[in-house]
């Protein structure tokens, strides 16, 4: 009889053991989250700077085409002006 009560309370102690094990994982679990997501936002923002950088160099020689166009019309321009002359 007293080792059905021991067992019975050995019984009892071990689920809050074990209920407390499956917390205190899931504690550890929900306090890595914040180090990954700021992880993850540190990645997206170094992408994002990445992004901007090369819209950046896009749009500056975008620009410089844009001007040696400008130019090329002219000099065709001038050239057809000559050829009516």
């Amino acid at each position: 009889m007293a080792k059905n009560q021991i067992f019975k309370l050995n019984l009892k102690s071990t689920f809050p053991k074990k209920f407390l094990c499956d917390e205190k994982i899931e504690l550890e679990g929900l306090r890595e989250k914040p180090s990954s997501l700021e992880e993850f936002c540190n990645l997206l923002n170094n992408e994002k700077n990445d992004v901007v950088s090369q819209l950046e160099s896009v749009e500056a020689k975008l620009g410089n085409l844009e001007r040696r166009f400008t130019k090329l019309e002219e000099i065709y321009v001038d050239m057809e002006k000559d050829k009516e002359s």
